[in-house]
C-alpha cells in the first residue's frame, strides 16, 4: 500500500484522533483555569524532572526530545493492540498538557511568545502524534473486528503503520527536535 492510499484509510480516524486532542486541549485550559494553584504544582514538578535535560548540550538534549517523542509515537502504534486505548490516553494527555500550559501562559506571557515557542516545531509534533494515535486507533478497530468477527487485519496493519512510522513519523520527530533544540530558544531569548 503506497503512503497516499494509507493516509486515505486512515482519514476517519485522523478527524476523530483531531477531535479528541481539541476537546483534550480545552479540558486541560479549563481545568487548569478551575485548579490553577494544582496545575502549578503538577507542572512544577514536571519542571524539575526537565531540569537536567535543559543543562544538557544540545546535542544531547536533540537525542532525547527525539527518543522520548519517538517512544511515544511508536507506543501509540504498537499498544494500540490493547482495542486502541492506548493511543486515545496519549491523545488525552498530550492534548491536556498543552492546555494547561496554554492557561498558565496566559497569566504569565503573552499569547505570542506562547505561539512562539510551541508553534515551531509543535505542529510537527502534534501532526506527527495525531498521526501515529489514528493508526493506533485503526489497529486497535482491527484487534476489536478480530475478536467480533473471527476477521481483521491486525498483522497487516501493523505492519503498514510500522513502515509508516518509519519512513513518514519518525523523519518528521527529528525535525521537530532540531526545531525545538536548535531554533526555538534562539527564537524565545533573543
Amino acid at each position: 500500500m503506497n503512503l497516499k492510499t494509507y493516509l486515505f484509510s486512515l482519514r476517519y480516524f485522523i478527524l476523530f484522533s483531531s477531535l479528541v486532542f481539541i476537546l483534550a486541549v480545552f479540558n486541560g485550559y479549563f481545568i487548569a483555569r478551575n485548579l490553577p494553584v494544582q496545575t502549578k504544582e503538577i507542572l512544577e514538578s514536571f519542571r524539575e524532572f526537565l531540569e537536567p535535560i535543559n543543562k544538557m548540550n544540545p546535542f544531547q538534549q536533540l537525542l532525547i526530545v527525539f527518543l522520548n517523542n519517538s517512544l511515544t509515537t511508536f507506543s501509540a502504534l504498537l499498544f494500540g493492540t490493547i482495542f486502541g486505548i492506548f493511543p486515545l490516553l496519549c491523545l488525552l494527555a498530550n492534548g491536556g498538557i498543552l492546555g494547561a500550559l496554554a492557561f498558565l501562559s496566559s497569566q504569565n506571557l503573552s499569547l505570542s511568545v506562547f505561539l512562539t515557542g510551541i508553534l515551531p516545531h509543535g505542529i510537527i509534533e502534534i501532526s506527527v502524534l495525531i498521526l501515529s494515535c489514528s493508526s493506533g486507533i485503526k489497529i486497535g478497530k482491527e484487534v476489536i473486528t478480530r475478536i467480533v468477527k473471527r476477521r481483521g487485519r491486525v498483522k497487516e496493519e501493523l505492519l503498514l503503520s510500522f513502515d509508516f512510522f518509519l519512513r513518514v513519523l519518525l523523519p518528521f520527530l527529528f525535525l521537530a527536535a532540531m526545531i525545538e533544540v536548535f531554533i526555538v530558544p534562539h527564537i524565545l531569548f533573543k
